[in-house]
């Protein structure tokens, strides 16, 4: 009879216990949103780029300048949830991802993205996942590049191709059209893979109300003129889809995993 007295005495305190710690974690919460603000900010300012991030803004600025380039752009920024019942779901999900860079066109509409990946630091399984189903799901074409082997103004040029070659700016000592550099992975990818609809000049304007992945504007693409699809079916080519082409030292394909998750692999839609 004791014994059983200290047991049931010990599941009380325990109980007791967990109950304090429980409502002191929940008065912290509450009054972390009225805490007051500190006296001093210990705070300095960093560079947005490493240096590979640089470089590669370089080029991309002088393959694209009629392009602009967005830089570390979370995924929320540029996608939203069809069902708004999933917002929280959604946002939980791609809050914290973000890619390193990507390409406008001049409405502010998103139609590449770019991301470099240190071979000592690849991305997780599940965030190349998430990049990979989004971007796909959005219609952006995507590519991954490594750190150490970033591709040439050439290349990114034919990333976002214009209605015809000769409206493609000229980048200052790039290769000839018949050399073996234009050849590679991200060349034949896009060069093949090339959407052929321009972008419309009209500028998209988000909004204050509607500047936010919680306020979805429009269940349509704002930038799409064409009529809606039928809801039932998909339409041809959907999904995802791998164009890289033959690799060279350049992209090379083992780099990253099997195919599909290498560098230079592009992932989008027609």
């Amino acid at each position: 009879m004791p014994i059983q007295v200290w047991i049931l005495a010990l599941a009380a305190i325990a109980g007791i216990i967990g109950l304090a710690v429980l409502v002191l974690r929940r008065s912290g919460a509450a009054a972390s949103g009225n805490a007051e603000l500190p006296t001093e900010w210990p705070l300095t300012q960093r560079p947005i780029f490493s240096p590979e991030e640089r470089a590669l803004y370089r080029q991309l600025r002088t393959a694209l300048p009629h392009h602009m380039i967005l830089a570390k752009l979370p995924l929320v920024r540029f996608c939203q949830p069809e069902d708004r019942e999933e917002l929280r779901y959604w946002f939980n999900l791609l809050g914290p991802i973000h890619v390193s860079f990507v390409v406008c066109a001049d409405n502010g509409k998103v139609l590449a993205a770019v991301d470099i990946e240190r071979p000592s630091r690849p991305a997780s399984k599940r965030t190349a996942a998430i990049k990979l189903a989004v971007l796909d799901a959005c219609r952006v074409r995507y590519v991954r590049c490594r750190a150490d082997q970033l591709p040439t103004a050439a290349e990114l040029q034919l990333l976002v191709p214009a209605s015809g070659d000769s409206q493609r700016p000229a980048v200052p000592g790039s290769p000839d059209d018949t050399t073996a550099q234009r050849r590679s992975t991200l060349a034949n990818a896009v060069r093949n893979g090339a959407p052929a609809n321009g972008a419309s000049s009209q500028w998209y304007e988000s909004g204050f109300s509607h500047d936010s992945f919680f306020a979805p504007e429009t269940q349509r693409d704002p930038f799409d003129d064409s009529p809606r699809p039928p809801a039932a079916g998909a339409p041809n080519g959907a999904g995802n889809r791998s164009w890289a082409g033959q690799s060279t030292s350049k992209f090379n394909p083992g780099d990253f995993g099997p195919p599909g998750d290498a560098a230079g692999d592009i992932v989008g839609k027609r």
